[in-house]
């Protein structure tokens, strides 16, 4: 077997190989030089290479204009359709941890009422789950973490089916659905989002207070929160 693949590989370097290689070395390298030789001295003559460097930075800042002009579209790192949806509920420092949980049971309520649209034979093909949790660890990761415990905080996960099993389900447009529902409950402060991929980072508006007057920071923040 070995002999064979020896013979044939011979046999290709002496019909193809070795005439396409004398050709290259023999008739289109030396055409190529040639070209090249005529362009440079082309180039080289006169006022020319003045003006071969002027135009090169002519169609640098011309192709800059157009890109400016006509940016494409071009999107890096697409927001792929969330496989959870977080519901972060605070109320007022000082808020009762039973008041809490009983919002955060509501919230559950209302989520999976409105969600059985999704219902097919009684088995609802879009979710997995609706849990909640109160207090500590339920903190919104874009506003900061809190230490210690937050009975005043909680949090509402939707865990969605796998991609493949959603059919054409969106689950952006779910998330959507969602803030709607929850955005007329008073009181209190609701965020929906979605989890946030890659590492952390910080709300895409964030205002910091500092000084030395920790009274007067806190309510210099909340007259800052009320006006805004």
């Amino acid at each position: 077997m070995l002999f064979v693949v020896a013979g044939l590989l011979r046999a290709i370097n002496t019909k193809f190989l070795a005439p396409a290689t004398a050709w290259f070395q023999n008739k289109f390298l030396p055409k190529l030089e040639n070209f090249y030789e005529r362009t440079l001295q082309y180039s080289l003559r006169g006022k020319r290479p003045t003006w071969f460097f002027a135009g090169t930075f002519g169609l640098l800042f011309v192709s800059i204009l157009l890109f400016m002009a006509f940016p494409p579209k071009v999107l890096f790192f697409p927001e792929t359709p969330p496989k959870q949806v977080y519901v972060y509920l605070e109320y007022p420092i000082g808020t009762d941890i039973e008041v809490t949980n009983k919002l955060s049971i509501d919230v559950e309520n209302k989520i999976q009422n409105h969600l059985k649209k999704y219902e097919v034979d009684g088995k609802n093909v879009l979710i997995t789950s609706v849990i909640g949790q109160v207090g500590e660890g339920t903190s919104d990761p874009n506003r900061g973490q809190d230490g210690g415990t937050t009975p005043n905080k909680a949090r509402v996960t939707v865990d969605f089916v796998k991609f493949i099993e959603r059919g054409d389900i969106d689950t952006e447009e779910v998330l959507i659905e969602i803030r709607e529902l929850l955005k007329d409950i008073p009181g209190v402060d609701i965020i929906v989002d979605r989890p946030a991929d890659g590492p952390p980072a910080g709300a895409p508006i964030n205002i910091e207070v500092s000084g030395d007057d920790y009274e007067q920071l806190l309510a210099t923040a909340e007259d800052i929160k009320q006006f805004i």
